[in-house]
Formats: structure tokens, sequence, C-alpha cells
């Protein structure tokens, strides 16, 4: 059965219930502050300047991009996207949010309303499966079986984009203006679906369309599987078949000149590290058999210390794309309220604010 979207109104983050037409009309935002942006990169862009009263926001909940595949027994998460839209919106950028694991899509309003009100139309949507793949596995699926899943997952996240580009003027967004967003598992999402090659998503209430993303917004990716709770080290040496659907180390040929910015926060810098003195094997040698990761960590100086850490992790795929051409930097994000799945109120403002810059180049 098809859900019904349904529309609410955001003023300043707090969520009223009335329509578009008469709450989000006369509604009166208090005043955001503009964030310090603290980047780790001189070649990062000034950020749009943020309205003294920033617009009110629409909501639009649980709008169907696709009918979840029947044919498949993976624990699909339901196919909706929830929409954000700044009031009069007009040819404003279009910014598709992928969410992380294991949360769903109403986890990210407040970094889809801190986007919306920098001036950008931003869609949320539920992607891929609801089980991580070391469930998969405990259930019985096989290597190939779940390296398809995840094949299927960038091809269900590019059904997303397609369904927000194609329907973006309806909400006052120039798809032209795009910029793809991702926080965690939803950050490697939104790098295999801006990079990689496409194919027909089963189900996809949108036709295929040849959208190019002015840039990307990776919040914190797990760029080498290192995420012990997903339980990636039980396919040892199978990791490298994993890597090549879940990462975008094969999809960086075409994509010369894209701006890629690797958000991290000072917090995960710490608590989101794994360090050789504590592991009982060398857990890099499965994701990186020929040691070219590791010479380029150990070039960056991130491996000094035994330790790799997220924003390490970041580092070596933002070397690696600059190699390839892309204009790769970095973002430290350091509101001692933030952390690997939620953003304190300065570091949320800098993301919306570095978000919607993409769109302007």
């Amino acid at each position: 059965m098809t859900a019904m979207p349904k529309t609410i109104c955001c003023a300043s983050g707090l969520m009223l219930a009335a329509t578009w037409a008469t709450a989000c009309s006369g509604a009166t935002p208090s005043a955001v502050s503009s964030a310090t942006a603290a980047s780790s990169s001189a070649a990062a862009s000034a950020a749009p300047a943020v309205p003294s009263t920033p617009p009110a926001v629409a909501v639009t909940e649980d709008v169907p991009y696709a009918t979840s595949p029947e044919s498949s027994t993976l624990p699909w998460l339901p196919t909706l996207m929830d929409l954000y839209a700044p009031q009069g919106a007009k040819g404003l950028p279009l910014v598709v949010f992928f969410h992380g694991k294991p949360l769903d899509k109403s986890a990210y309003g407040p970094a889809a309303e801190a986007i919306a009100r920098q001036g950008a139309v931003v869609a949320v949507p539920n992607w891929g499966v609801s089980v991580s793949p070391a469930g998969l596995r405990a259930a019985g699926a096989t290597t190939p079986k779940i390296a398809e899943a995840w094949r299927q997952q960038l091809d269900g996240g590019a059904c997303a984009v397609d369904y927000a580009v194609t329907h973006a003027k309806d909400f006052g967004a120039d798809p032209s203006r795009l910029v793809l967003a991702g926080n965690s598992a939803g950050a490697n999402e939104a790098s295999v679906v801006g990079l990689g090659e496409k194919a027909a998503f089963p189900g996809c209430l949108a036709s295929a369309t040849a959208w190019k993303a002015k840039g990307l917004m990776l919040w914190e990716g797990d760029w080498i599987l290192a995420d012990t709770g997903y339980g990636w080290d039980t396919f040892q040496g199978k990791l490298p078949r994993l890597m090549a659907v879940t990462t975008p180390w094969q999809m960086l040929d075409d994509a010369k000149g894209l701006p890629v910015v690797f958000g991290v926060t000072d917090t995960s810098r710490q608590s989101m590290r794994r360090c050789a003195a504590t592991e009982t094997f060398d857990w890099l040698v499965w994701r990186d058999p020929s040691g070219e990761l590791r010479r380029t960590l150990t070039d960056l100086g991130a491996y000094q210390d035994g330790c790799i850490d997220t924003g390490e992790g970041g580092a070596l795929m933002a070397s690696a794309m600059n190699e390839k051409g892309l204009n790769a930097t970095l973002l430290d994000f350091t509101d001692p309220g933030s952390s690997h799945m939620f953003l304190g109120e300065r570091d949320l403002d800098l993301m919306a604010q570095r978000t919607v810059a993409l769109a302007s180049r």
C-alpha cells in the first residue's frame, strides 16, 4: 500500500502541525547566526551569506520514489523520501541527502532543515536494506549475494536522485544545481551514486535522467570498511569485492574537477579508530592485498602511531581523488556537541553552508 505524503511546516527547527499554505506563510522564524568555518584546507570556498531571517521550511513526508523490489528476499527500507523546501522556493539548489545506518530518513530532519534554511531544497530518501552485511551473512546470504545487494543499493539511490531531479521544479529547485550529501554509510552511498555506473532499479517511479552532481558533501564515510559494528572483518579475503561496490575507489576516472568535501568531527577522530596494538590480526591486509593503501597512509603520516581514525580514512580517499583530478578538501567539525551521526549547532550550520556553496561552483 502506497504511503500518502503529508506536509508540515518548520520554523527555525520547530515542527508545527499546520499546512504549508496557512502556517508557513505566517511563520516568524528566529534568526540563525552564521557559523565560523573551520576547515583544514585553504582551498575551501567562502560559504554563502546566511539570511538574517531564514525562511520557514515546508516538509513533505513519505513521498514514494519507488516500489520496494517485490522479487527480492532482502529487507529493504520503505522507498520513501522526505522533502524540505524553503517558503517561496524557486530555482534553488537541490540537495539529496543519504542517511546513515542503522538510522533512516527520520533522523536527519535537523540536518535537512539546516541546509534548507541556507537556501536549498533537500530530499532525504530512505535507501537500501535494513540489515548489516554481517547480518545478511548470518542469515545465509553468500558474499556474491551481499555484493549484489549493495550494488542494488547504488541503483536504488540513483533512482531516488532521478525522482528528485524529475520533480525538482515542483518544489522550487533547479535540478542543474544538484549536490549529493550523506553521513556515515550514507556518505558512501552518496559517493557511489554520484560517481558509479547506474543500472535500472526495479519499481523506480521516475525515468533515468542524465543528471550530474555539482559536488559531494561526505560526512564521515567508511572508505576502508573499518567499522567493526558492520562486521566487515568476517569477510576476510573477500573484502576487496565488497569494497568495489560500497566505496568509490574504482569510480574516480571520469570526475575531474568535481568538488568533494570530507567532513569529520573531532570526537570521531578519537572514538572511531583502529590500532594495530589492539588487533589480533592485520585487518588492513584483507582490504589492501596490494599494499597500495598502506603505502599512501604512510606517505600521509597517518599510520605513524599504528592507528587509523575516521579522519585519516577521509584523508586517504581525498588523496586518491585529488590524484585523479577531483578537487577534494577536508572540513573539520569542532563543536564539542558533534559526533559521528549528529552535529552540534555550530557544525550543523557550517555543514549546511558548505553544502549549499557546492551548488554554486
